[in-house]
């Protein structure tokens, strides 16, 4: 009933932009009722004109800090790779998914040499090994997580790391019919 009455007003302060009037009266009932035209017993109310406000510009990005290469390892006799990134999602960005599910990609120079694997982490810990430069994740806990990918060679060893990519994953809730706070939905 409180949503009902609360959508009502809301659709009369939409509608009283155009500068009408609004009057409001209460039934012997109980029941508060709306309306432009005025009845027995209702009281003109004044509407106040919907906030608005203007956006302000947001500074561009900061540039990514260069990545150091790993240490020498048993690539030394071959090239390097140069560079390593995550590039989605950004860094700071709000993921929402209500199943925690969200794609990862990463950009490295070259391609993988030999035997080498890229992992992924979240929050320190190894998700996925494979040669993908993309993987989607699934049912991550809501909260800040922080996200690295690394280049691992035949021995396991980290031959490159990106730095840490920062993101915040939003899982709202699901409303449930006939769910009552307190009592678990059938």
């Amino acid at each position: 009933m409180k949503i009902l009455l609360v959508v009502m007003l809301l659709l009369v302060v939409a509608s009283a932009q155009a500068d009408e009037k609004v009057y409001k009266s209460i039934g012997s009932d109980g029941v508060v009722t709306f309306s432009d035209t005025p009845s027995r017993g209702a009281t003109q109310i004044e509407i106040k004109p919907a906030p608005s406000y203007r956006s302000v510009p947001l500074p561009p990005l900061a540039p990514l800090p260069a990545l150091a290469p790993a240490p020498a390892s048993a690539h030394a006799a071959q090239p390097t790779y140069q560079s390593l990134r995550i590039t989605r999602p950004r860094a700071n960005q709000t993921i929402v998914n209500t199943a925690g599910n969200f794609t990862v990609s990463a950009t490295l120079s070259s391609p993988l040499m030999g035997r080498d694997k890229v992992q992924f982490l979240i929050d320190g810990k190894p998700i996925h090994t494979g040669t993908a430069l993309t993987v989607v994740l699934h049912n991550i806990n809501r909260g800040a997580h922080t996200l690295r990918v690394q280049v691992l060679g035949p021995k396991g060893n980290i031959v490159l790391q990106s730095g840490p990519v920062v993101v915040f994953l939003h899982r709202p809730s699901v409303y449930l019919p006939g769910h009552r706070a307190g009592h678990p939905a059938p």
